[in-house]
């Protein structure tokens, strides 16, 4: 059991690096869809936008289902509480 707690705490160090690295790449692309015709009325740009504001939180709510699909599966195969 304590092992996903670890694997819960590396992939959220993880998650946490992937959105610092990533969020600023999202930006410049943002920025140059605005300068395109259409610009910011575009519904690309705005889903571009909304993904770049809450990519931390997609990427940690993404751990928390693998966290707990995991604990589903061990549950399932016998070997948890």
């Amino acid at each position: 059991m304590y092992g996903y707690y670890f694997k819960g705490a590396l992939l959220i160090g993880v998650a946490v690096l992937l959105a610092l690295f990533v969020e600023p790449i999202i930006g410049e692309q943002a920025a140059i869809m605005a300068m395109a015709p259409g610009g910011e009325e575009t519904a690309v740009y705005r889903y571009a936008t909304a993904v770049g504001d809450s990519l931390l939180l997609f990427l940690l709510l993404g751990v928390v289902a693998l966290i707990l699909a995991a604990a589903l599966v061990e549950r399932e195969l016998g070997g948890g509480v």
